[in-house]
């Protein structure tokens, strides 16, 4: 662990929930290392499912440059208010401060992108029509998502939150943002080498008729591109998600492609479709797959690199110490993606209809990590325990921990006891000796835990403590259980 890069550090985001889909009141802060933990049903891949979303919807440029076009083309607009002074800051390499007008003006096309774009993300990834289906049943307010960012961290969005009314109405969703009273200083540089609006601003700081300046409309459409694209595009990390049963869609795959995935179209589930439907988020994944085959396919708006600058160390590690093979792409003729595994041991590969549930579970993991995954992202992985055994639990815990430490945020979701455990090894060992392990402020552990008389679940962190073993599992109750039913048998023997 010692060769990876060391990670950001810290929380990265919080995220807080009320009364949304099964939980009823909770709050996340992401960090490079966060595992969800609990009983089935109480909305960890919910949560998950939303950070998805939320990160997801930030890549949806074009819809964004709508939004900046419909708010320039307003002649009632006149933003910013004192070119000159931002051209001064942004000489000297200062915050730009904002006017009560410039910032009326930013935090409506901001409320104005972000209610529409969640929203409309937060339906596709969830498979579903209308923002009031994500409400608790049985709440009696209707639904809010908050996100925050650290006020040390420059370079992230406003914080914002999302609101949606009860079950039965299906018209209230909206967004109110938290901006702040001036632009971040990389924001300044960005615009301040823009040539076009260099341009306008020498002509500007000595021309006291700026509004009637024949280009004036298009300057506009240039701040406001500029400014959402520092805040929500030029530092946005990309965000994967691993399904569960990733072995079952591993096998089942190239039959179920061609028939479901046309009617997952990116831009929203067709909930009319005579045929089968899928979340967003499986439609993601799969086409993801699909698109490893192609050297055209179009990542983070790029082509795919060079394949020699695909080798990740991550991915070779796991292939080593958990897989103990080789897993590779072929591409068939009809230009569909056909993965292998070859043992360490063999020179011929095996197709995965013919390795173990392990495998194939796994496969997809690797694939991301050396094809896709960059420093800055967002991994989420859902049980990475399925399928394997309790000493691979370890392995794939151990793993995680070098993703985090590479530069990765990771957020899985578990029941197995043998992770929570190396979790905790994994901070003990931070905690013992710096430069080993993982920092306990970059690893949090949060199980959702039903509310019987509430209803609903509510999100506790778990802390770790030393004396009590790192990080309580919540099992205990379980294995005195099994103890205490043993103990009944074995006595009546006697």
């Amino acid at each position: 662990m010692k060769d990876v890069a060391e990670s950001s550090g810290g929380a990265y985001a919080t995220l807080g929930v009320k009364n949304f889909g099964p939980i009823a009141l909770g709050e996340v802060e992401l960090r490079p290392l966060t595992v969800f933990s609990g009983r089935s049903d109480t909305g960890k891949s919910w949560f998950a499912s939303l950070i998805y979303a939320l990160f997801k919807s930030r890549h949806s440029y074009n819809p964004w440059l709508q939004e900046i076009a419909d708010i320039a083309d307003n002649p009632s607009i006149s933003y910013p208010e004192n070119p000159a002074s931002w051209a001064a800051d942004m000489e000297k390499d200062n915050p730009v401060e904002l006017s009560d007008s410039d910032r009326r003006i930013l935090k409506q096309v901001l409320e104005g992108a972000n209610r529409n774009l969640r929203r409309d993300e937060i339906l596709r990834c969830f498979g579903l029509s209308r923002p009031n289906d994500l409400v608790r049943n049985g709440s009696e307010g209707g639904m809010r998502i908050e996100v925050r960012y650290p006020s040390r961290n420059k370079t992230t969005e406003p914080n914002y939150c999302l609101i949606a009314g009860n079950r039965e109405n299906s018209e209230e969703w909206k967004c109110e943002v938290d901006l702040s009273d001036s632009m971040r200083p990389n924001f300044s540089k960005y615009m301040y080498n823009n040539k076009r609006m260099q341009d306008y601003l020498d002509i500007s700081s000595a021309d006291s008729s700026q509004n009637d300046h024949d280009s004036y409309a298009e300057i506009k459409r240039i701040m406001l591109e500029a400014t959402l694209r520092v805040l929500l595009f030029e530092n946005t990390d990309y965000v994967w998600y691993l399904p569960a049963d990733r072995g079952g869609i591993m096998h089942s795959h190239q039959v179920i492609v061609s028939s479901l995935i046309q009617n997952a179209a990116r831009s929203g589930i067709d909930m009319n479709s005579h045929g089968a439907s899928l979340s967003g988020i499986l439609a993601d994944f799969l086409e993801t797959l699909v698109a490893l085959s192609n050297e055209r396919s179009m990542f983070r708006g790029l082509g795919l690199p060079n394949k020699a600058e695909f080798e990740s160390e991550l991915a070779r590690n796991m292939e080593e110490n958990l897989l103990g093979g080789r897993v590779k792409i072929e591409k068939t003729a009809v230009n569909f993606p056909r993965f292998t595994w070859t043992p360490a041991d063999w020179k011929a590969p095996l197709a995965l209809a013919n390795a173990s549930t392990m495998i194939t579970e796994l496969v997809p993991l690797v694939l991301y990590l050396r094809h896709c995954v960059q420093k800055g992202d967002v991994l989420i992985l859902e049980e990475p325990e399925a399928h394997l055994h309790p000493e691979a639990h370890v392995g794939i815990l151990r793993q995680a921990a070098d993703w985090a430490r590479a530069g990765i945020r990771v957020v899985l979701t578990t029941h197995s006891d043998w992770v929570i455990h190396e979790l905790s090894n994994v901070v003990g060992e931070a905690h013992e000796s710096p430069g080993e392990g993982l920092a306990i402020e970059d690893v949090g552990l949060w199980r959702f835990v039903k509310q019987s008389r509430k209803g609903g679940s509510a999100i506790e962190e778990i802390p770790w403590v030393m004396e009590n073993g790192g990080y309580d599992t919540g099992y205990m109750d379980v294995a005195a259980n099994q103890q205490n039913r043993w103990a009944d048998i074995a006595g009546d023997d006697e």
